[in-house]
């Protein structure tokens, strides 16, 4: 979902500009009413509206992509079971469902029995669609701009080899 970066990094530049028209168009104001003695205290007022403005635009940044999440384990594995932790991280808001059930089939199928799938499903709109296993992302739609899953086989091929990866490191752990 290319569309979803390209449209978070468009609000962010019209926000910017627009907070950059807004102080500048202000300063022009305050400097015309003004006289040359006070140029010193509109500079500050003006300099505290700028670091005020972007200090919200980078609330702003910051808070994408990062809003609440509900995780929950889908598919366990037995107790005495050696397994491969695989998180699918995805966009409650973006209509993703369909993919990551898709992507869930596709695992399970594949390790029916070594792999723990922990479903993290974002509750704001975030673009999010990620594999990690063991802590490796192994796949990312936001961040590394590889779409989905389910539809792409060279995709698929890299987080079996991840997984394969980690679990031939839990047999050396055991023997």
């Amino acid at each position: 979902m290319e569309h979803v970066a390209f449209a978070r990094d468009k609000v962010i530049d019209t926000v910017a500009d627009l907070l950059l028209t807004y102080n500048v168009s202000i300063l022009g104001d305050q400097l015309n009413k003004q006289s040359a003695g006070d140029w010193a205290k509109v500079i500050l007022q003006v300099g505290f509206l700028f670091l005020v403005s972007l200090a919200l635009l980078v609330q702003q940044i910051r808070r994408f992509g990062k809003g609440p999440f509900e995780e929950r384990v889908v598919h366990e594995v037995d107790a005495n079971e050696e397994a491969v932790d695989v998180t699918i991280q995805w966009c409650g808001g973006c209509g993703f469902q369909d993919a990551y059930e898709a992507t869930e089939k596709l695992l399970t199928e594949k390790y029916p029995r070594k792999v723990r799938i922990i479903s993290r499903r974002d509750a704001d709109v975030t673009g999010n669609f990620e594999v990690t296993v063991n802590d490796y992302l192994a796949h990312s739609m936001r961040t590394k701009r590889q779409g989905f899953v389910h539809n792409q086989p060279a995709r698929q091929k890299a987080i079996f080899a991840a997984i394969d990866v980690a679990l031939e490191e839990l047999h050396e752990k055991e023997s």
